[in-house]
C-alpha cells in the first residue's frame, strides 16, 4: 500500500509541476517579462494563470486536481 501512495504522491506533484511549466509557456507567448516572472516566482505564475483563466483553462484543471490529490493523501497520510 506505501508504494500505491508513493506513486500516487509523486503523480500529484509531477501534474503540478507540468501545470507550472505549461503556465510559464503561455505566459513567454503573452510576453517576455511575463514569461521570466512567472518562470522565478511560483505563486506569480499561479496569479498569471487565475487572472487569464479563459487562455490557461486547461493547466489551471490539471493543477487543481493535482493539489487537491496531494491534499488527500496528505490528509489520509497524517
Amino acid at each position: 500500500m506505501d508504494s500505491v501512495f508513493g506513486f500516487t504522491m509523486i503523480g500529484a506533484v509531477i501534474a503540478m509541476l507540468i501545470s507550472w511549466i505549461w503556465v510559464v509557456v503561455i505566459a513567454f507567448k503573452e510576453s517576455v517579462g511575463w514569461g521570466i516572472v512567472s518562470l522565478l516566482l511560483n505563486p506569480i505564475a499561479l496569479i498569471y494563470a487565475l487572472t487569464r483563466a479563459r487562455k490557461c483553462k486547461k493547466p489551471l484543471i490539471l493543477f487543481a486536481v493535482g493539489l487537491v490529490v496531494y491534499v488527500l493523501l496528505m490528509i489520509t497520510w497524517a
